[in-house]
């Protein structure tokens, strides 16, 4: 008969097997399913004995898991500088936090350099023509990403759910 830790494993391997095709670490995902499936915050020592990785390797999974706001840890007194992690269980809000940092920050970016770029290009060549397709791609994703800051925790997923049924209506409603 399987057990609540069979299917947790489960869902962990599925996990690492996720992060591998976006470029991460097994062991980050390991790191994160494992604190996801604690009902308490657990020390970088608990992690290390459950996980079976060195303190080093789960130290490296908690530091890119906080960067990428999956994990968050807090310190708590009478325990010196032991800190305490435990998983965001909300991912929508997680999604929320990489998107208005790291993708404002891209955008951003992006968008100075073509600027930069479109003023060294020959006027009418064709690599200026990249670079306002670039421009166009990079301005229409803030306008996205500003839209999708603005609603509300826990209707993003549902709204995008919402947006993609009408779309895919639309589409086979015209096919047929």
């Amino acid at each position: 008969m399987a057990s609540d830790q069979d299917a947790a494993e489960t869902v962990i391997e599925a996990m690492e097997d996720v992060a591998e095709v976006y470029g991460f670490r097994k062991s980050y995902a390991r790191v994160y399913g494992t604190l996801y499936f604690q009902t308490d915050a657990q020390t970088m020592d608990e992690l290390s004995d459950k996980t079976g990785f060195a303190k080093s390797t789960v130290s490296d999974a908690l530091q890119k898991l906080e960067e990428l706001h999956m994990v968050y840890s807090e310190k708590r007194e009478g325990h010196g500088k032991t800190k305490f992690y435990q998983a965001e269980e909300d991912l929508e809000k997680a999604m929320k936090k990489i998107i208005d940092n790291q993708a404002t920050d891209e955008i951003q970016i992006m968008l100075d350099a073509l600027e930069e770029a479109k003023e060294q290009a020959d006027e009418g060549s064709t690599e200026e023509e990249k670079i306002e397709n670039l421009q166009d791609f990079y301005q229409k994703s803030r306008k996205i990403i500003g839209l999708f800051k603005k609603m509300p925790s826990g209707k993003v997923l549902s709204r995008i759910s919402e947006s993609l049924k009408t779309s895919l209506s639309r589409v086979s409603g015209k096919d047929s």
